[in-house]
């Protein structure tokens, strides 16, 4: 990610990263919770909130590979 895009992403509120897991989570979509989990453990990290980003990136790691997606698993590693 560009570095100017954490500023930006700084900027939005959390909320709308929670009602997009929610949905997720709502109609089972686990390749999306992955990506959700991936999402708010960037902007955790952009906030500087680094227990949430941990916690965040723990979630997608595992659910990653619980279902096999390898390029998840590495980005969360990444992180």
């Amino acid at each position: 990610m560009i570095v100017f895009e954490w500023f930006i992403i700084a900027k939005f509120n959390v909320w709308p990263f929670y009602k997009a897991l929610q949905l997720k989570v709502s109609i089972e979509n686990l390749q999306g919770l992955v990506i959700s989990h991936i999402h708010l453990s960037q902007y955790y990290l952009a906030v500087r909130d680094t227990v949430k980003a941990k916690t965040n990136t723990e979630n997608a790691f595992d659910l990653a590979n619980k279902i096999y997606l390898k390029r998840d698993v590495l980005e969360a590693i990444l992180l």
